[in-house]
């Protein structure tokens, strides 16, 4: 069972962990800016082994690091002591991401790519499927790029979708989704757009369920290029949108009409046979004498 005291802890003892958020000097700025002592919230560490980490208000911590380098510490603690909320009695460090997932999900929102790394330290399963189908097809995860490119994936809040989206099968679908990925060319920069993943991964998740595999849609992603789906996907949105009711090109369902269209109807299965039941002659031919027994 865990439980907290507040005490003052010096700054050069306070560390991060990796599934902290990458610390933003705007953020730092900011806080520096404008710092009201009625308005600060103490941030939450973790004590092991007498080592403190955060877990909560990382960017706090680095104001209060600025504030010394400045000169002008503004708490009442001793120079370079801050007072936080010290939490003992976690389990581990899996733990101690599962507090920061919640915790900073209730004040202001995680970036996806951040979101992921705290849920594969904190175990949680649909962020251990999608980090291996990651690995498997060695795609690049990326916070940010400053232009589109089919080598690196920023999209990871997708793939989360995809998970949440199948009950209980969220791994398979998000695997065969990056496998098709995988079969475009990374010149193609439109095999990272989010919306097409979208779609590639609902129309998986409807094969699987149909078909039990995805051999089909294999074929279609080979002879069509993520280029030439975003061009079919922009011609479809227009049309739509002419109508009452458009799809923008930006939703993953536009993307997944376009891929069951070049899909076609499933082939039918061949009639089989009528079955002809088997009737002995051995009783009336032994009766007629044609057998001797």
């Amino acid at each position: 069972m865990s439980t907290f005291q507040i005490k003052p802890i010096s700054l050069a003892a306070i560390t991060a962990d990796g599934y902290q958020r990458d610390i933003d000097p705007l953020i730092v700025a900011r806080i520096v800016a404008r710092f009201d002592a009625a308005q600060w919230d103490l941030p939450k560490v973790s004590v092991v082994d007498g080592a403190y980490r955060v877990i909560a208000g990382q960017h706090r911590v680095e104001a209060a690091r600025q504030f010394l380098a400045d000169n002008q510490w503004p708490f009442e603690t001793p120079a370079g002591y801050i007072d936080v909320q010290v939490i003992s009695g976690l389990s581990g460090v899996e733990e101690e991401a599962d507090l920061f997932l919640s915790d900073a999900g209730n004040k202001k929102a995680i970036a996806p790519f951040f979101k992921h790394r705290a849920g594969l330290v904190a175990c949680h399963q649909d962020s251990l499927d999608i980090e291996r189908s990651l690995q498997r097809y060695g795609v690049n995860l990326v916070h940010r790029q400053k232009r589109a490119s089919g080598s690196s994936f920023v999209a990871i809040a997708k793939l989360y979708a995809l998970w949440r989206a199948d009950k209980g099968n969220g791994g398979q679908v998000i695997d065969e989704t990056l496998k098709l990925r995988s079969m475009w060319s990374k010149d193609d920069i439109y095999r990272s757009d989010g919306s097409i993943i979208g779609g590639l991964g609902i129309v998986a998740r409807e094969l699987l369920v149909s078909d039990g595999t995805t051999v089909r849609l294999e074929r279609v992603v080979k002879r069509t290029s993520a280029f030439k789906l975003a061009g079919l996907a922009l011609k479809a949105s227009t049309s739509a949108m002419s109508g009452s009711k458009g799809t923008s090109m930006n939703e993953p369902a536009i993307y997944a009409r376009v891929l069951r269209d070049l899909l076609g109807p499933a082939p039918k299965t061949p009639a089989q046979p009528p079955k002809v039941a088997f009737v002995s002659r051995f009783p009336v031919a032994v009766a007629a004498g044609a057998l001797q027994v």
